[in-house]
């Protein structure tokens, strides 16, 4: 009996479970079936909210967000240089960092902070809404790369604010006429490429103080920022047709290693032009003299490469620097032509011609620095000595005391009249050796069969070398005279220009 209870206990559970498995499967599936609630709205910040609704009803970011299309609408600008990057003089590219802000007024972004919480700017993300369109026409790649903040701050009238990071590698052109101490001065003009000035109008707004932003520009290892010129005007294409807006920024670039270069090529080039000098006051027998002077010649264009590595090639400029090697290179190559003259005319052992001793001792500055002046000179001044001491009281007896020479002339025989007649023979033996060998005073001392004290007979090896010696001498007063002058222009030319003194038109 009771087994059968147990049994028919079981029949009428069964069911009842059943049913209920199934109502809870079929719950669960509705749950399933149905979308969790979103609990985002309930926890989104003021700022995103309004965000998220400008954003929606924000339409296309091509157009200009302006609601009467025939207004301009006016862009600020203001970029302030924080550091100079690099400045590839070679190419005659500058890359500057600076701080830009860009401002306009997007009058799709206008809300009234009552309906908001009272929130009056939000920051949005530049990508999502209208930009100017800013070109930079120096620029050799991207206009500008904006770096650290693509965020925009927009307030509740649609004021927009965009502060960022800007990076421009353009060209600069180089004017190198007085490197190393030249001024260099780069562009960087901001334009819009698609609008023209009806349609955008940019305007730079002024910096609080330029003295501040020089002393704060970070200086480069080569050159410091010293001026900032600001320019805001028109562009003109096809006779007045078209018209845009830019600002033109003019940074003035000062060398600062000015005396890196005077030490290290400015004072090796005036030593070597001292050096080249001082091969004319070689003597002409001494064999290193072209070795000489070449040697000071492969230096100088060695100078001359090397400053050439260091500048752009441009043919509106030309350094006076360059100028100045390039010359000293060329007064080398005089050097070497004349010393092979002159060591040509030292060594020469045909006979001395008479007009060329007749043109030598005609300059008689330089006749008298050669042996045969020298002699000459002291002879004369044996001579005044010997003609004083026979006007004295003293030489009445030498001037009685008379003897006859070889040709039967009386003369007296002291010793101060000897050394006068001696010398007076010296004085006429110089005069008149352009009348030839045959002079009566040369034939008198060969008849006499004396020896000339002083070359009665000159060698003509020996004057050869008188005159090969003094005609490098000559050519070494004029050398130094001519590098004097040029020296003198050159410091007359960098003291006198002015490189502040600067033409926008010139670049």
């Amino acid at each position: 009996m009771a087994d059968k209870r147990v049994s028919g206990l079981g029949w009428r559970v069964y069911p009842i479970f059943i049913i209920f498995l199934l109502g809870a499967s079929a719950k669960y599936d509705k749950e399933c079936d149905e979308e969790p609630r979103d609990d985002y709205d309930e926890i989104k910040t003021p700022e995103a909210r309004l965000l998220e609704r400008l954003l929606d009803t924000y339409g296309p970011t091509s157009p200009r967000p302006i609601l009467d299309v025939n207004e301009t609408m006016y862009v600020g600008l203001e970029v302030k240089p924080i550091s100079l990057i690099s400045f590839e003089e070679q190419s005659q590219l500058i890359t500057l960092k600076s701080d830009m802000l860009v401002t306009w007024v997007d009058e799709q972004l206008v809300w009234d902070p009552a309906d908001h919480d009272g929130v009056e700017t939000v920051d949005i993300s530049v990508e999502e809404i209208w930009t100017p369109d800013l070109t930079v026409p120096e620029s050799t790649g991207e206009s500008f790369e904006v770096h650290n903040n693509m965020i925009a701050t927009v307030d509740y009238m649609g004021n927009v604010a965009w502060y960022s990071v800007a990076v421009t590698e353009t060209f600069c052109k180089l004017l190198v006429r007085y490197f190393p101490f030249d001024v260099q001065h780069c562009n960087i003009t901001y334009i819009s490429w698609l609008y023209e000035r009806k349609r955008l109008e940019i305007n730079f707004s002024p910096f609080d103080s330029y003295e501040k932003v020089i002393e704060t520009f970070v200086k480069n290892g080569m050159w410091r920022l010293s001026e900032i010129n600001i320019d805001d005007s028109i562009l003109t294409y096809c006779g007045g047709c078209d018209e845009y807006s830019y600002v033109r920024f003019t940074f003035e670039f000062e060398r600062t290693e000015a005396s890196f270069f005077a030490l290290n090529v400015i004072l090796p080039c005036i030593l070597l032009s001292m050096m080249n000098l001082l091969v004319f006051f070689l003597p002409p027998e001494s064999g290193e003299k072209v070795s000489f002077v070449m040697t000071n010649v492969l230096t100088l264009v060695l100078f001359q490469q090397l400053v050439a590595t260091m500048l752009p090639a441009s043919g509106d400029d030309t350094p006076l620097l360059s100028t100045h090697i390039v010359t000293l290179i060329f007064f080398g190559c005089i050097a070497i032509v004349w010393t092979v003259f002159v060591t040509n005319l030292f060594h020469k052992t045909t006979p001395y011609p008479k007009w060329l001793y007749s043109i030598v001792t005609s300059f008689r500055f330089l006749y008298r620095r050669t042996q045969f002046g020298k002699e000459e000179a002291k002879a004369r001044k044996t001579l005044r000595e010997s003609r004083d001491a026979l006007d004295g009281d003293d030489n009445e007896n030498e001037l009685n005391d008379i003897q006859r020479d070889d040709d039967g002339t009386e003369q007296p025989s002291g010793h101060r009249w000897y050394h006068y007649q001696n010398a007076k023979r010296k004085i006429q033996t110089f005069s008149c050796f352009k009348c030839g060998k045959d002079n009566a005073t040369i034939v008198e001392g060969k008849r006499r069969r004396k020896k000339p004290r002083i070359n009665f007979d000159p060698q003509d090896v020996r004057l050869w070398q008188e005159t090969a010696s003094l005609l490098d001498k000559f050519m070494g007063y004029v050398m130094i005279f001519v590098t004097v002058i040029i020296y003198i222009v050159l410091l007359s030319s960098f003291a006198s220009h002015d490189p502040h003194g600067y033409q926008l038109d010139k670049h």
